[in-house]
Order: structure tokens, then sequence, then C-alpha cells
């Protein structure tokens, strides 16, 4: 679902997607607009290939949307989402086969974060 258009949402955002569109261009990615279920998403893609890295090719993803507020429930539905469309998306080989990926999530909002349990649910034990 291919959507020829720019970034959504309040300006603040627009700047934001617009100038992050800007980067991953800069960066050596391939950009363009989706619709996800009605939500414009931003792609950037880029595969990188390495000897050192025993002749793996890395495909990287970066998708950003602009939502009316980051919540726990929105970071979790939005990444296992850009997840699983790097994993359909990759082509080549399978993952695990001198083939991998590496997914960037990126929710942007004008309201505040209230992700404190989502960031308590992610930290890892220390030991002293």
């Amino acid at each position: 679902m291919y959507a020829q258009q720019g970034p959504p949402g309040h300006s603040a955002s627009r700047a934001y997607l617009a100038s992050l569109e800007q980067r991953l261009t800069a960066d050596g990615c391939g950009t363009r607009w989706e619709d996800w279920a009605g939500v414009p998403v931003l792609v950037g893609r880029r595969a990188d290939f390495r000897m050192r890295w025993m002749a793996t090719r890395l495909h990287l993803f970066t998708v950003a949307a602009a939502v009316p507020e980051i919540t726990v429930e929105a970071i979790s539905g939005f990444t296992d989402q850009v997840m699983k469309y790097a994993k359909d998306n990759k082509g080549g080989l399978p993952v695990g086969l001198q083939n991998g990926i590496g997914a960037f999530p990126v929710l942007v909002s004008r309201r505040r974060p209230r992700t404190a349990s989502w960031k308590n649910g992610c930290s890892r034990s220390r030991t002293s």
C-alpha cells in the first residue's frame, strides 16, 4: 500500500519527519511514504555488505510515524509491525543465512510520552 504523500500531522511532527527523510537520504537510504492501515509512515531502507561480517548483507530499516500520543501500547504494537515489515521486505536469503536485518522504529508525537512503565519493563537487572 504505497502512498505518495508527505509527512502527516501537526507542523512539529511534519518538520521532524521531513528532516528525518532528508537525513536518511543523505545516509544512503532509499525513502518512501507508505500507508499502514490509514497511518502514513516514512520507510527508509539500505543494505550494507561487509566481508568482515563474514560476508553478510545487513538490511537496515528505519520506519517513522506521527501519532497523537506515545504510549506503551503504541510502542509495542509499532515495534512489532516494523519487525514484521523488515522481515517480510528484506529480500535475498532468509535471515541467518549471511543475511540480517536491523530495524529502527521511530514514533513522533507532540504529546509528552508516558513510557515510564515501558522503560522499567525493559531495564536490565544490575548486580553490584
